[in-house]
Order: structure tokens, then sequence, then C-alpha cells
């Protein structure tokens, strides 16, 4: 299995879609927090770390596999679709 890590909020309704997702397919994974506030995300270090290794992106979340961006959950739900978590993530 691969290294998974996800960039998120729990108060994010697109960051639960994508742990619903992973969680689904018994993907294992990282939570890496991203404080938001009153809809602000804070420059928190996770924050940092994913603008920098997402090159830029500041949405959540943002997942990585094998320490590469592999994006966020509108790339998870296509892949879901199409059949191509299992290449994807194993």
């Amino acid at each position: 299995m691969k290294d998974v890590e996800l960039f998120g909020s729990k108060q994010c309704p697109y960051c639960r879609k994508a742990e619903d997702i992973l969680k689904k397919h018994r993907i294992p994974y990282k939570w890496k927090e991203v404080a938001i506030v009153a809809g602000v995300k804070l420059p928190t270090g996770n924050f940092k770390e994913m603008e920098r290794r997402s090159g830029g992106q500041t949405t959540v979340p943002q997942i990585f596999v094998d320490t590469k961006h592999y994006g966020d959950e509108d790339t998870l739900m296509a892949d879901e679709r199409s059949g191509k978590l299992a290449t994807v993530f194993s």
C-alpha cells in the first residue's frame, strides 16, 4: 500500500467526502489538519506545507500519494468512477 496524506479541515464537506471515499475503499491515510476560522485558512505549518508541495494549491482537501501531489476530492471521485483507485493507491 502506498503512503497517502490528506490535508484537510474537519469543517470542510469536500474533505469529509474525500475521507469517506478513502475509508470505503480501505485506503489508509494520514490526516493533516489545515486550520480554518470563519472560512479563512490559517497560515499554519500544515497549510504552508500543503501549498508548497501542491504547487500553490490553497483549497482543501489536497491529497498526496508517496509524497507526490495527487489532487483533490474531484480527482478522487473521478478515479473512483473510472475504477482507477486500485491502480493509484495500491
